[in-house]
């Protein structure tokens, strides 16, 4: 039996390009992503555009004065190995690629929340411990827990909540038959 040919993820992906010119591009900056259209014709100074009009003209926030994005705070990602690489080519740039933006101002937001979300966790006493606490011994309780609730129900015991009688069992005066003819409950 022969192997059949690897499925391409991305043929309508890869003639909208090579006809068109573009290719839809994630942006990534301060925790936070956005899918932007990419040109093979682009430069630095439209990636930068791109980058402004993704999180501030679209959000309609103010663009920082003071801004500056040279061609080193961008960092294309590499989809196999999960690294971002400054410097790159821009002929790397292909369906799908994840660029990363080092801005200043996003990640100042992102750090910002951040601390606030460590702040609030202090002051309310939550912590790692209160919401991973998983550990081998909780998961055989849980186990245990569960198998003793499937005996349970095996067993006639109902496993809760049963609306008829008080071992989980209905009656005839639950199913709307006549209440004479049921049995006594025990």
């Amino acid at each position: 039996m022969t192997d059949a040919p690897p499925k391409t993820p991305g043929v309508a992906a890869q003639v909208r390009t090579f006809f068109t010119g573009e290719c839809k591009i994630f942006i990534a900056s301060g925790n936070r992503m956005k899918r932007a259209t990419w040109n093979v014709s682009f430069d630095h100074d439209d990636l930068k555009r791109l980058h402004e009009e993704a999180f501030y003209t679209s959000e309609a926030r103010e663009l920082p004065a003071g801004l500056k994005l040279p061609p080193h705070v961008f960092m294309l990602r590499d989809p196999t190995y999960g690294v971002a690489y400054e410097g790159f080519d821009l002929k790397d740039v292909k369906e799908g690629s994840v660029i990363e933006v080092r801005d200043p101002v996003l990640e100042g937001e992102a750090e910002a929340a951040a601390a606030e979300a460590r702040s609030l966790q202090a002051d309310h006493n939550v912590g790692p411990a209160s919401y991973f606490t998983v550990d081998a011994a909780s998961a055989f309780d849980f186990k245990r827990d569960r198998k003793k609730d499937r005996e349970d129900v095996v067993d006639g015991g109902g496993g809760g909540g049963a609306a008829g009688g008080e071992d989980g069992t209905s009656t005839d005066a639950d199913a709307g038959g006549d209440a004479a003819a049921a049995p006594a409950a025990a």
